[in-house]
């Protein structure tokens, strides 16, 4: 495989990516039912409610599905305030 169409592919790999990232986190905010703002805004009851969804959501997933979304979001974080100083790169 050249090295043209090898950079091509994982280009269009990641930009799929990226688009089912937002897809995901618009999808997340309604699954919560409040807006994150909105909930520390409105102070401890809403926050109290938001963790019980949270609970509810996490007791309803499997063992497998939660170590995998917090180990996802945990490297997403740590690489996110590993590159916070970095430029960014326009997309091609």
């Amino acid at each position: 495989m050249s090295e043209t169409i090898y950079h091509e592919q994982k280009q269009s790999l990641l930009n799929e990516q990226i688009e089912r990232f937002f897809v995901i986190f618009s999808d997340l905010r309604k699954v919560m039912g409040v807006g994150f703002k909105h909930a520390h805004q409105q102070g401890l009851e809403t926050h109290q409610q938001f963790i019980a969804r949270v609970r509810a959501i996490f007791l309803a997933m499997s063992a497998e599905g939660r170590t995998s979304l917090l180990s996802g979001l945990e490297e997403f974080i740590q690489v996110g305030l590993e590159i916070q100083e970095a430029p960014v790169e326009p997309i091609p």
